[in-house]
């Protein structure tokens, strides 16, 4: 069964990337433990990678991939950069 609700992609993306910000919020480095604590570096003061602090369950990583789908579908390419990131921090696989 489909939906044939119409719904703006611009009503969309703002619900989708505050699910993302609200689950991967905090980086930690990898190396030193140390949080992330600007926006802008790429890797920490000691040179470590930085990865998310909560960990990605079952539910999460399907709705990434129902992301994942929903970007691709509909042309939404900075939801796919999102969706492909957060799933890269979350160490979730591809299907």
């Amino acid at each position: 069964m489909r939906c044939l609700v119409l719904v703006s992609k611009s009503a969309v993306f703002p619900v989708i990337t505050t699910l993302f910000s609200a689950r991967f919020q905090d980086l930690q480095c990898k190396k030193c433990l140390g949080v992330k604590e600007l926006n802008m570096p790429t890797k920490c003061k000691c040179a470590g990678d930085f990865t998310v602090t909560v960990s990605v369950s079952g539910d999460v990583a399907h709705t990434l991939r129902t992301f994942r789908s929903i970007a691709q579908h509909f042309k939404m390419p900075l939801l796919a950069e999102v969706v492909q990131w957060s799933m890269e921090m979350g160490a979730i696989k591809d299907d």
